[in-house]
């Protein structure tokens, strides 16, 4: 699925230059009336409905603004429901760094060795360069099409430059990393998911969209349907504050080993000075220092800002499909 690089250019960050974390002499509050005035600003902007979390050490604020339906019969909840979008690519890379930290798989291993047969012997495309999007793979983007179908189709296309030696940002890189978390672990992606990361932090508004997951309210806009076998590069429906609890785990240390966690945020460059590319997540560059996170962009828009400790989140979502403000996460971050 697209995401907030793609909606900027489908492209991504350069090298950017070493900025303090945010910091202050005094901790500060949470200053609700500002989020609460920003978030109805982005509602108005996209005539729909927006929701939005910040968690601080000092405190955690939620609000909602705008129409969840467009008979405007049923205002948005802060707890309403969404799917994800690209967002869910940080949760298959953390299962698929789970599996190097247990010696199931390497991160140079390729993909011609997990998926036999289905890309020529050279170029070779290792797990990093899936993971960071340094494969070269064009990107795929056909959510109706089960996994191993946009697996050939991508395999036949060839790659725009060799792996390894630039990035762009490719659906595909994950469509195939799904697939080789379901040969290494020998089951189905979603269930592979639900396991070692929504049950492990009991996530109760998080699921794949299943026929139950869709038939569950409230949502914050339209219902997105999901077929199975589901696809590594999207299909998590989630909440703003489950979202967060996922990153500020993952951040935090309670997902991945710290040698996992570091290979997950060493970043390499792209063609955007704010931006650079982990192992499926991104290291943003803002106003206040820097932030980690993952958006996306299809049905809704979603994004993330995490700080590197976990100490500190903001996640964000509207129903509307049109790209909004990305900097309006940056502003709460910020704030």
């Amino acid at each position: 699925m697209t995401s907030r690089a793609v909606a900027l250019a489908i492209a991504a960050a350069g090298a950017a230059g070493a900025l303090p974390a945010c910091s202050h002499a005094t901790p500060p509050t949470l200053d609700r009336p500002t989020y609460t005035r920003e978030l109805q600003k982005l509602a108005d902007r996209d005539s729909g409905a927006a929701v939005a979390i910040v968690v601080t050490p000092e405190g955690t604020w939620k609000g909602a603004a705008g129409w969840a339906d467009s008979s405007a019969k049923r205002r948005a909840d802060p707890d309403d429901r969404f799917a994800i979008e690209s967002t869910t690519k940080t949760f298959v890379a953390t299962v698929v760094l789970q599996l190097v930290g247990e010696d199931r798989l390497k991160l140079h291993d390729t993909v011609q060795q997990w998926l036999p047969g289905l890309f020529t012997a050279r170029p070779r495309i290792t797990m990093r360069q899936l993971l960071n999007h340094s494969s070269g793979i064009p990107s795929d983007f056909a959510p109706s099409d089960a996994p191993l179908v946009r697996a050939k189709r991508i395999a036949v296309q060839g790659v725009l430059f060799e792996p390894g030696t630039s990035s762009a940002y490719s659906n595909s890189d994950f469509v195939l990393l799904g697939l080789i978390v379901e040969k290494v672990t020998g089951r189905p992606l979603d269930q592979v998911v639900t396991n070692r990361i929504i049950r492990r932090l009991h996530l109760q508004g998080t699921s794949y969209g299943s026929d139950r997951a869709q038939r569950m309210t409230p949502w914050l806009g339209q219902v997105e349907n999901f077929g199975r076998p589901v696809s590594g590069d999207g299909g998590i429906i989630s909440t703003v504050e489950d979202v967060a609890t996922f990153f500020r785990a993952l951040l935090g240390g309670n997902l991945l080993a710290p040698k996992e966690l570091a290979e997950m945020t060493g970043t390499i460059a792209t063609d955007r000075p704010d931006l650079r590319y982990g192992l499926g997540i991104w290291r943003y560059r803002l106003p206040c220092g820097f932030a980690w996170g993952h958006g996306g962009l299809f049905s809704y828009q979603v994004d993330v800002e995490v700080a590197r400790d976990g100490s500190k989140a903001v996640v964000w979502a509207v129903n509307n499909p049109e790209p909004s403000d990305w900097s309006f996460g940056d502003r709460l971050y910020c704030a």
